[in-house]
């Protein structure tokens, strides 16, 4: 799993809604996927709580509020984070994207 999409499809999957979710920034973030999972490839989510890259897609649009070495207004940035990665998995579910032409971008 590594598309915030394919995410909420398993966690829906999983008995979990996109509502139930909370994403939050990664601490060890990957820079080759979106998500941190210890087991990529996992079909079920186990947990309601999602650690995201948000730098993976959107380096230049949230880069500078996310870089590891920001500090202050940890909170409303926790908060901004889960908003807007809510807003992007409802973009991505309704846009109809898959994996082959996300990677072509």
């Amino acid at each position: 799993m590594n598309c915030i999409w394919e995410i909420v499809l398993k966690a829906q999957k999983s008995g979990y809604n996109l509502e139930d979710l909370r994403f939050r920034n990664s601490e060890s973030p990957s820079p080759y996927t979106e998500s941190s999972f210890d087991f990529l490839n996992s079909d079920t989510i186990e947990e309601n709580e999602i650690e995201v890259n948000p730098l993976y897609r959107f380096a230049n649009e949230l880069g500078e509020i996310f870089l590891p070495d920001v500090e202050g207004f940890e909170s409303v940035r926790k908060i901004f984070l889960d908003i807007i990665f809510h807003y992007i998995a409802v973009w991505d579910l309704r846009s109809g994207g898959d994996k082959k032409e996300l990677r072509a971008m």
